[in-house]
């Protein structure tokens, strides 16, 4: 994650090499910006996500951690 504080806006962005297929960091940015309003996309590899309002990054950093546990 990556915050801009004068826009009140922050980035997620997920990344993994191909050869890893028990991680879809698609699913992964999703389930963790969801509730936010968030925008963005991507696919199995990689996926990256604008949401306004920094107020929101401690929330989505938890379900970020949440949704990984239930994964891996």
């Amino acid at each position: 994650m990556s915050a801009d504080e004068s826009e009140d806006k922050f980035i997620v962005l997920a990344f993994c090499h191909k050869s890893t297929k028990s991680v879809d960091c698609n699913a992964w940015a999703s389930a963790a910006i969801e509730g936010t309003g968030g925008k963005g996309g991507g696919k199995k590899d990689s996926a990256q996500f604008t949401i306004s309002g920094i107020s929101s990054i401690v929330s989505v950093l938890e379900n970020a951690k949440l949704y990984f546990k239930c994964v891996v």
